[in-house]
């Protein structure tokens, strides 16, 4: 698994990990009180970012949580999840194993990213 693009949950100052997940469960829940609860998570956000380049990279921190938490709510999530099931069962062909069919779609996307950067690069830009 690829960890460079993950965060580092010791070094999250703004949010603890669970406090962040049971925030995001009240949020997707749908509860009453889920938009003050997401209004306070972006205030904190733009206080974060107010502080500079060290606040920024916390900001950041938080939401590459935020996304890997929310992943797990997500139509991606529960198919994935089914297709585990089916390779622990035994049901799945070789060819459609997670780990191989994960690893070769990020293998085509990883050379299209690459080469729309350099494409990118060629004319002036640059991408994340």
């Amino acid at each position: 698994m690829d960890t460079d693009n993950l965060p580092d949950d010791d070094e999250n100052l703004l949010f603890e990990r669970e406090e962040l997940a049971a925030d995001l469960e009240l949020i997707l829940s749908g509860d009453p009180s889920a938009a003050d609860k997401l209004a306070r998570l972006f205030d904190s956000l733009r206080q974060a970012m107010d502080n500079g380049l060290h606040g920024i990279n916390e900001a950041r921190r938080v939401l590459l949580t935020a996304i890997e938490l929310a992943y797990l709510y997500t139509d991606a999530h529960a198919s994935a999840l089914r297709l585990y099931r089916l390779s622990l069962a035994g049901h799945l062909k070789v060819k459609d194993e997670p780990v191989r069919l994960i690893n070769t779609a990020i293998g085509r996307s990883a050379r299209s990213v690459r080469a729309a950067r350099r494409s990118g690069q060629a004319r002036g830009r640059t991408f994340g």
